[in-house]
């Protein structure tokens, strides 16, 4: 079995953990406007040219009250006899701040649907066609950080849709540098390449007229064979979504039942 944890929790991990995806960033300079609280500086060795580049690409996604996005994302599994092996995903997310949220998750291991309408959590496993319900918090980070504190259930996108990315990223980060301009699906990207203390995360960001996040990769250097989670973003649209985008509407056949039994129908996924 395989999970998903996001990079902030990653941060805290000494021994053994799955690997994941988390997309974040925001640092020093651009964060607030004048007179607002500034955060700490970020430590040395970060060269401000990918300091600048993560941290306008947050301070847009974090602009943007309503965007949806659609994600490829490949992760590196370790086979008891050593052999690594890969696995693959499709993720679409909805977000309507501070409260709406919908995460469709389907590939190799994981099959399921999060919505939430702002007043309920509802998690469908497609493949056991059954679910279950939440209230929900008032806000999708705390509904983030409760699905996976009370149930072991981590949210993909979790941090792309984080209310305030830049701890999980930048604030632990001990190294940064720009790599240049590099190529993504025939588009220039800036390259950026952060440093933590159990974690190598790199990001392309399109150089066009939109700072746009393209790719993604992290490394769980602490993890035995360095497994690689990948992120490709597929397309990215911020506009009016439907009430109807964060309703859960159940299928036919499905059947409710708590969510402890709803992961074991599907397989603990």
């Amino acid at each position: 079995m395989v999970t998903l944890p996001r990079i902030r929790r990653a941060q805290f991990r000494t021994g053994a953990a799955s690997m994941a995806l988390l997309l974040t960033a925001m640092t020093v300079g651009l964060w607030a406007d004048a007179g607002e609280p500034q955060p700490a500086p970020l430590p040395r060795g970060i060269e401000p040219r990918a300091e600048e580049l993560v941290q306008e690409w947050c301070k847009r996604i974090q602009g943007i009250d309503q965007f949806a996005v659609e994600a490829e994302g490949t992760m590196d599994v370790l086979l008891p006899t050593g052999q690594k092996v890969q696995y693959g995903h499709h993720y679409s997310a909805a977000i309507d701040r501070p409260s709406k949220l919908t995460v469709d998750m389907s590939g190799d291991e994981i099959n399921r649907t999060i919505w939430n309408d702002g007043k309920t959590i509802t998690l469908l496993d497609k493949t056991a066609n059954a679910y279950a319900q939440l209230k929900a918090p008032e806000s999708t980070d705390a509904m983030i950080d409760a699905l996976m504190a009370d149930y072991g259930i981590d949210v993909p996108l979790a941090d792309l849709l984080s209310g305030n990315p830049r701890d999980v990223l930048l604030s632990r980060s001990t190294h940064g540098v720009y790599m240049g301009l590099h190529a993504i699906n025939g588009r220039d990207c800036h390259h950026v390449a952060f440093r933590q203390d159990n974690i190598d995360w790199q990001m392309w960001l399109d150089a066009g007229e939109t700072l746009s996040l393209r790719k993604m990769i992290i490394t769980y250097k602490l993890e035995p064979g360095q497994p690689q989670y990948a992120l490709t973003i597929v397309n990215e649209t911020a506009n009016d979504l439907q009430a109807e985008t964060f309703e859960f509407t159940p299928p036919d056949g499905a059947e409710q039942m708590t969510l402890d039994r709803v992961q074991k129908e599907g397989g603990g996924q």
